[in-house]
């Protein structure tokens, strides 16, 4: 179990920390551990988390293409465009003296770095695309033709697996197949030789097992397929196989999570449904975790955020934040955006996850603002709200080693002021300034879990135990620690903690739940004797587990299966108002019809009656009530299911 806390902010911290105003059109935002490289135009710049360290580093005469955080040594990568159209390579190290270009090509891709060089996949306008590695020296070469001749031989894809280097490659006829290198001639060879003709392969690596997928029609049927590889031809086998004559069948985002391929399954009948499922490489064990987490959207990326997956998608508009632990019912919604709210900016940290929404303040709207999450709803909060100033028009999150680097600008402001691209940097461990602070410790394994401040939740389960810790800014002769303003004890030597420690190694908090101030003060002489120093509060919540539930009902949406009818009609569609529905029934017995969210919450329910096979069923909707954005009609009959995508306008 884990302790949750958020990070609330006081303007006395000086969180986060305005770094400078930057030129206006600053694109390619990068981080390498706690450093931040950007680009304007044709001038590279950086930022190592003061005012002082965000430098202008050199001008490069050449529009920037990418900037990677593919690092060997202390030097980053990064590829601009001449005025011939070939792509040039260069290396930085923050200064503009080593700032330099590496070669040009008419196709240059930093890829991977692997046991002590860059891989790339350069087309060198003779031998096609194929795979390149560049030392520390700046040696640069061919690994392989893998398609001799101008023909390429390559793919994008490339992943480190048991040591070795694998990826999709072309070398003739069949296709392309899964070669593997260690980085010589003599060892970039084809691994395997896949039965049937790929196209191109995207390839997970989890534990040493190599994933990947594959989506066909043969025979007016539509298969997808999960594979599985140890990079061997005999030791390559599909795991999963899902057919049908309507459906078609597609697995993204495959991703390692908890020593398991956790990925999506998109199943589309005219709308795509799609659930979330794991694998442990067998095909008993690849399973569906929750049916249905999303219909008919744009999917976000996966992330890893405090050793859980967080989740979302769009449609018109942002829908929820959910999170998972990996099973059916920790897969729950945590956060809803503001209504009509779009694009969000998205960055997880070890701890904490980042995004944009609107916020709303004493009744007061701003908008794009930058929040936090520690997953839970109650700690998912704008740093308007926690800190007391706005950061309207946020961008650009980047995470650097936990820290994290942002952007404000509002472009459509009267004031010209707020129109300027400014640069921030932010510590969410503690403040920026020199003042005492309080920190939640893991008396299990003595490590520091959040910084705490007023109204934090702490969501505290068996067998987890728990400490906190007082951070003065002097090493004061004793520490009096208050509880909801009774004295609970003293301590008289560093670290200072609400229930002590022996040389470093903390008690067991023993709290329930409940509400608690914990208030600290020093004193200039031990046992709390001597000069009193000013005092230090903190309120927290205590709870046992995290009161959020899934909104996910038994009887929702997400219990749709694939549709066996296409006789299910809307009109009009798009409406501004009322909807008009026609079913073509297909068993005798109650028939149901509702309306949902595309997220999959239950709007209304239209119908239940009893019908017979071969009647047309008519019904209505009027949404004048609801908010705009895409919804979902379910007709239920007997054991079968069919939905009709509609979208309200306003």
């Amino acid at each position: 179990m884990t302790v949750i806390a958020t990070l609330v902010l006081g303007k006395t911290n000086g969180q986060p920390v305005l770094m400078k105003v930057i030129p206006t059109g600053s694109t390619n935002f990068t981080t390498m551990e706690d450093r931040l490289f950007f680009t304007s135009a044709d001038s590279l710049w950086t930022s190592n988390g003061t005012a002082a360290s965000t430098y202008f580093i050199k001008k490069t005469g050449e529009p920037f293409l990418n900037v990677t955080n593919l690092r060997l040594g202390s030097f980053i990568y990064f590829t601009t465009l001449q005025a011939d159209g070939k792509t040039a390579l260069w290396r930085t190290n923050g200064t503009g003296v080593n700032t330099t270009k590496i070669a040009a090509y008419p196709t240059i891709k930093p890829l991977i770095v692997y046991n002590g060089a860059l891989y790339l996949g350069i087309d060198d306008g003779v031998r096609g695309y194929e795979l390149w590695k560049l030392n520390l020296s700046n040696v640069l070469n061919i690994v392989k033709d893998i398609n001799p001749g101008a023909g390429d031989g390559l793919a994008n894809n490339i992943i480190i697996s048991s040591g070795s280097l694998y990826f999709p490659a072309f070398a003739g006829p069949g296709g392309f197949n899964i070669w593997k290198s260690t980085g010589s001639a003599a060892s970039t060879v084809m691994a395997v030789d896949l039965p049937f003709t790929a196209l191109g392969l995207n390839l997970t690596d989890v534990n040493g097992i190599i994933f990947f997928s594959r989506e066909y029609t043969s025979g007016f049927i539509n298969y997808g397929e999960l594979w599985k590889s140890n990079g061997t031809t005999a030791g390559t086998s599909i795991i999963k196989s899902l057919s049908d004559d309507f459906v078609t069948f597609s697995f993204t985002q495959l991703l390692k999570y908890k020593d398991k391929l956790y990925f999506y399954l998109i199943e589309n009948s005219g709308v795509d449904f799609v659930s979330l499922w794991s694998s442990n490489g067998s095909s008993a064990g690849t399973i569906e975790i929750k049916h249905n987490i999303f219909i008919d959207i744009a999917l976000s990326p996966m992330f890893i955020t405090n050793n859980t997956l967080v989740m979302t998608a769009s449609n018109l508009f942002q829908l929820p934040l959910k999170k998972s632990d990996g099973t059916s019912p920790g897969t729950v919604n945590f956060y809803t955006f503001s209504n009509f709210y779009s694009g969000s900016v998205l960055e997880p940290t070890e701890k904490l996850f980042f995004f944009t929404d609107n916020a709303t303040v004493s009744g007061v709207e701003s908008f794009d603002e930058i929040y936090q999450s520690d997953l839970t709803t109650q700690n998912s909060r704008s740093l308007r709200e926690l800190y007391g100033t706005s950061f309207a028009g946020s961008n650009n999150i980047r995470n650097a080693a936990g820290n994290v680097y942002f952007t404000t600008r509002l472009a459509f402001s009267s004031n010209p002021e707020e129109r300027k691209l400014r640069l921030w940097f932010y510590n969410p461990t503690k403040p920026s300034s020199n003042i005492p602070y309080f920190t939640l410790v893991n008396a299990t394994t003595n490590e520091d879990i959040a910084w705490l401040h007023n109204n934090d939740y702490i969501f505290k389960q068996a067998p987890l135990q728990i400490n906190v810790r007082w951070n003065p800014t002097t090493n004061p002769g004793s520490v009096t620690f208050n509880l909801n303003s009774i004295p609970y004890r003293t301590d008289n030597s560093a670290p200072f903690s609400l229930a002590g420690d022996t040389g470093g190694d903390y008690n067991q908090w023993p709290v329930t739940t409940g509400n608690y101030n914990i208030s600290a003060r020093p004193y200039s002489l031990p046992n709390g004797a001597g000069t009193p120093g000013p005092v230090s509060n903190v309120f927290v919540n205590v709870v046992a587990t995290s009161t959020l539930k899934s909104s996910e009902a038994d009887n929702d949406i997400n219990n749709i299966e694939s549709p066996e009818s296409v006789h299910f009609e809307a009109y009009p569609n798009p409406s501004s108002d009322n909807f008009s529905f026609s079913v073509l029934n297909n068993e005798t017995g109650v028939a149901k019809a509702e309306i949902y969210k595309a997220d999959g919450t239950l709007v209304e329910k239209l119908l239940e009656t009893n019908v017979n096979e071969g009647e047309t069923v008519t019904f209505s909707w009027n949404g004048t009530q609801y908010l705009q954005g895409v919804y979902i009609c379910k007709y239920t009959s007997g054991k079968k299911q069919i939905i009709k995508k509609i979208v309200l306008t306003k």
